[in-house]
């Protein structure tokens, strides 16, 4: 070969290897502009998830429900804390990507510090139901959020679970007819085939009907309830379920500390109403209860009847429900 050509195949060939260079730097930016869109979708994602959350607060109501469809398939994570004064949770969206059709990292999530939402850890759909239920433990502590994905069915509910259902038009529960597709939800000794099984215990103190308490059991896991917690303890993962309850129980403390304190300027004011012993009495039960007793939820809710009634009795002195 003459040195005329040995320069010209040289020449292509670093032609070749400078170009092949350009591509995969091309590929790899793309790669990361594309993987940084997603991150920034995600974020916002998350963040207007968040947001829903808000138009969710009952105020007087006894419950509100909706649900929000997206033209792409999404991921919703949902995770739990309860480092800090009353805990928080962390929101976080992941949506499939057109490029690869696959579901790139989650990214991008969102602190929620005062909301208590119940779902499992990942939900996945285009649809998600949302409707919430006030927690009463005998004031408002606060409210609770239910998510999901999927459709549940309810199978030989009690009355009043049934009735409450119908009122709130919570689309993502169905009242018996379950199929295939649904988590079947069953009451009782409801026999076989149940994603979920929901028992009621109550008799004592503070109980108006047997599903007033009890235990839910899901995922090989079991967890107990009070009150509209029932519905927690069947949309939540188990997890998720007792890292919320511990933190509603700090509240519930902390909210009966402050009405002990206000019990006692009012008592200054000559309006006593000697109700310290059974909000102390509160504060400590629900101190003590985390969820993996039914003892321990059965003390709280006997206390709260202890304080609600003697509140009742309150004439003019009051310190909730004016």
């Amino acid at each position: 070969m003459n040195k005329r050509g040995f320069e010209f195949s040289f020449a292509w060939l670093f032609a070749i290897i400078v170009g092949i260079f350009i591509l995969f730097a091309a590929i790899y930016i793309v790669i990361k502009v594309v993987g940084t869109e997603h991150a920034t979708v995600n974020t916002v994602c998350a963040k207007q998830f968040s947001l829903l959350f808000n138009p969710m607060e009952t105020g007087l109501a006894s419950g509100k429900s909706t649900n929000v469809s997206i033209s792409i398939e999404t991921r919703i994570y949902t995770s739990c804390s309860e480092l800090g004064s009353f805990g928080s949770q962390e929101i976080a969206c992941s949506q499939k990507s057109g490029f690869k059709d696959e579901w790139p990292a989650k990214s991008g999530g969102i602190l929620v510090n005062n909301k208590y939402v119940f779902s499992d850890k990942i939900e996945q759909g285009k649809t998600f139901y949302f409707f919430s239920k006030p927690f009463e433990m005998p004031f408002k502590v606060s409210e609770l959020i239910f998510l999901s994905a999927k459709t549940y069915c309810f199978y030989d509910a009690p009355s009043s679970i049934s009735e409450e259902v119908r009122d709130l038009g919570v689309a993502s529960i169905k009242l018996g007819n379950c199929t295939n597709e649904d988590v079947k939800v069953c009451f009782g000794n409801s026999g076989a085939g149940c994603d979920i099984s929901v028992f009621g215990s109550c008799t004592g103190l503070g109980c108006e009907s047997e599903y007033d308490s009890g235990r839910v059991r899901k995922d090989g896991k079991t967890v107990y309830y009070a009150g509209s917690l029932i519905y927690a303890g069947i949309f939540s993962d188990p997890d998720n379920y007792l890292c919320n309850l511990r933190r509603l129980m700090q509240r519930v403390q902390n909210i009966a500390r402050l009405y002990d304190e206000e019990q006692a300027f009012l008592s200054t004011r000559g309006c006593g109403t000697a109700m310290s012993s059974s909000l102390i009495g509160l504060a400590q039960a629900a101190s003590a209860a985390d969820g993996t007793t039914q003892t321990g939820i059965d003390n709280v809710i006997e206390a709260a009847a202890r304080v609600d009634g003697e509140n009742s009795r309150q004439r003019g002195c009051k310190i909730y429900g004016i």
